[in-house]
């Protein structure tokens, strides 16, 4: 039992990547103001494909348009951000930046510059 709550507080320890309390609410705040400025592109990017899906489709598809679009933006919303690019996830926290940045093996204070 001490063995394995040794081993989950060096886990812990590890995952924070030895960043103050006021490094982590600078991150926090970062990723945030990325989070609303990467959903701000994805409507824009979503608004932009629905005007071209519009303009070519429409006479094309004049029965069942309107389901064609509908199914046709919902692939779109999946695969927006397919491959994976972390500049592009609108959900991103703290913790999985910190993930992201130990696997890649980048600064988190550093990279974060890198993606907004």
């Amino acid at each position: 039992m001490c063995l394995l709550l040794l081993l989950s507080f060096l886990q812990l320890s590890c995952k924070n990547e030895g960043l103050s309390s006021e490094e982590k609410q600078v991150l926090k705040f970062q990723i945030t103001r990325h989070n609303i400025a990467t959903e701000a592109t994805f409507v824009q990017d979503s608004i932009h494909e629905l005007q071209e899906q519009r303009a070519k489709y429409r006479q094309k598809y004049l029965t069942g348009f309107g389901e064609y679009l509908k199914d046709h933006m919902i692939f779109f919303s999946n695969n927006w951000n397919r491959p994976y690019n972390i500049k592009k996830d609108r959900t991103l926290t703290l913790e999985s930046y910190l993930d992201y940045c130990r696997v890649h093996k980048y600064n988190p204070k550093q990279y974060i510059k890198n993606i907004n």
